[in-house]
């Protein structure tokens, strides 16, 4: 249930970030992209774990270079051109990208300072501004 949840809510982020209207059936995907969005967004994690493995630059840079895998999944691509579509759209933007999600961990942390309710707040706030970044960047 957490899954499809997580996955309803960052599409509703990107509707948001796109401007368009969300309505209550947004929030439960269709089972082929509750499928796809597992299948890429374990691929990605693979890929990354290993790179952690061999040494944690090589896993932060990986984590960086498909960190937009979800966003692209829901956009329809497939497993394999959501891989190849993030590595496209986060080449050449890795220190800004990284500097980008240190400061949403820092807000989400701050967040949870406030008794974890800050979170009620933080996690949306973070997830349309990580749904809008992705759309700025398929647009450059």
């Amino acid at each position: 249930a957490s899954i499809v949840a997580g996955i309803g809510f960052t599409r509703i982020g990107l509707l948001i970030a796109k401007g368009e209207k969300v309505v209550y059936s947004d929030l439960v995907p269709d089972a082929e992209l509750i499928v796809r969005y597992l299948l890429a967004t374990l691929l990605a994690g693979i890929i990354i774990l290993a790179g952690l493995v061999l040494f944690i630059i090589p896993g932060i840079y990986l984590a960086l270079r498909y960190s937009m895998v979800r966003f692209a999944i829901l956009e329809g691509a497939g497993v394999m051109d959501s891989l190849r579509t993030s590595a496209k759209i986060t080449a050449g933007i890795k220190w800004h990208l990284l500097g980008f999600l240190i400061t949403i961990i820092l807000l989400n942390v701050l967040g949870a300072l406030f008794f974890l309710v800050g979170l009620l707040i933080t996690i949306p706030i973070t997830l349309i501004a990580y749904a809008h970044l992705y759309r700025h960047l398929v647009a450059r």
